[in-house]
């Protein structure tokens, strides 16, 4: 039973132990590892819920065809060998789930599963380096618009250029409020 169990978790990711819990395959996505130039492959980790354990019908309609069997006698000899795993679990406090992992009880009867090993994985990690291309042209959406890189680097460079400009004109227009200033002061006050 312990082998359709494990290839029905490959598959599908989740089996239900009823009265103990359910076992999950999660994937950890995959990872920079900017020190080491490498980008790590994505893994697989078991995790085990408690709260939720009763097996789906998929299950049993995968046991019946597996086994040859009908499905209520599928469901029969599932229910069995679970019920062996809880009576190891009540009896030696330990049950061994081959290929996947440990079910122990603890002192205050709580149940903590620990995994043997990780779900196999065929993916390997793959060398990378950074690379910063300063003239590469690629096109984005700015706003409601698609545009390419160059353009907006135009746009923004010219904007720069413009601001420098005004700079200068402000300039100018306060050393000319200053000289009407002055020579409206010369102008007034001069003797008669």
């Amino acid at each position: 039973m312990i082998q359709l169990v494990t290839e029905y978790l490959a598959q599908k990711k989740s089996f239900s132990l009823p009265g103990i819990g359910t076992i999950y395959i999660e994937r950890v996505p995959a990872q920079s590892d900017f020190v080491n130039r490498q980008i790590l492959p994505p893994f697989y980790h078991y995790r085990f819920d408690r709260h939720f354990d009763l097996p789906d019908r998929e299950f049993f309609l995968f046991l019946s065809t597996r086994k040859g069997v009908e499905e209520q006698e599928a469901i029969r000899q599932y229910n069995e060998w679970a019920e062996q795993v809880r009576e190891s679990l009540t009896s030696r406090k330990t049950s061994r789930l081959e290929g996947i992992g440990v079910l122990k009880k603890e002192a205050g009867g709580e149940l903590r599963f620990e995994a043997t090993s990780h779900p196999r994985s065929f993916d390997i990690k793959v060398h990378a380096e950074r690379l910063i291309r300063s003239n590469a042209s690629h096109h984005m959406l700015v706003g409601d618009r698609e545009t390419t890189t160059v353009q907006m680097n135009d746009l923004l460079h010219d904007d720069h250029t413009v601001r420098k400009r005004v700079w200068w004109i402000y300039v100018l227009v306060i050393i000319v409020l200053i000289v009407i200033a002055a020579l409206m002061y010369f102008f007034y006050n001069r003797p008669v």
